[in-house]
């Protein structure tokens, strides 16, 4: 059976009430690496009509320590000059304490640009929500983990949207960049995730003003 998932588009598609991002999001948002360059300017414009909107973001709490993963991970890929997952994935796995010696302070770096970010959402009003991972999230988990057979962190990060709880406001959307989660989970959801290539971002762009593009946009206006 196909995904039930309505995909949404993070450009053109009415912002919702309430969305929760995985780590997937954040760390392309704050991230610009060659391969993934269309990934982080429309991370990066969501990020921009996130903060235009009133729209409640929640996260797991596990995207701290996924974020500094990933951090890691992107600094050692500089620092060797490769964006080679498996080679790099190598390296950290051989040469552990070196490569936390060297990429240290990157990571946080990383992490400070991650709470200027929550900062900046949180300006004008609270509306960014930290949920721990609870009981009933983990068991929410298990059922996702072995349905959708998702890595662990994946399962928490859609339990955290699914689960029903007093604590915390009814999420129907998630916005990701998770290939597993966008294309494997036959879930009644709106994953946020469309909009990552050259085409959308160019259409994009051209609707905007051109002081609200941004620094490394594709558009460039017809010279006079």
């Amino acid at each position: 059976m196909a995904p039930r998932n309505k995909s949404k588009h993070l450009l053109f598609d009415t912002l919702p009430e309430t969305i929760i991002c995985d780590t997937t999001f954040l760390v392309f948002s704050l991230n610009k690496t060659k391969k993934d360059v269309y990934k982080n300017l429309v991370c990066r414009y969501f990020l921009k009509r996130l903060l235009g909107s009133s729209t409640k973001i929640f996260m797991s709490s596990l995207v701290f320590p996924e974020f500094w993963h990933a951090s890691l991970k992107i600094a050692i890929g500089r620092l060797y000059d490769t964006e080679d997952e498996v080679r790099i994935n190598k390296i950290i796995s051989t040469q552990k304490k070196k490569c936390i010696q060297e990429c240290c302070d990157e990571v946080i770096r990383q992490q400070r640009q991650f709470d200027k970010l929550l900062s900046k959402l949180n300006e004008t009003e609270n509306r960014v929500f930290i949920v721990e991972t609870s009981r009933e999230i983990m068991m929410e988990a298990e059922k996702h983990l072995v349905k959708y057979r998702l890595l662990s962190y994946d399962a928490i990060h859609l339990a955290t949207m699914t689960i029903n709880s007093p604590s915390k406001s009814k999420i129907n959307d998630m916005v990701t960049l998770d290939k597993d989660i966008i294309s494997d989970c036959n879930i009644d959801y709106n994953i946020w995730h469309k909009g990552a290539d050259y085409n959308a971002i160019l259409d994009y762009e051209k609707r905007l003003p051109i002081d609200e593009l941004e620094p490394d946009s594709l558009y460039k206006p017809p010279s006079k």
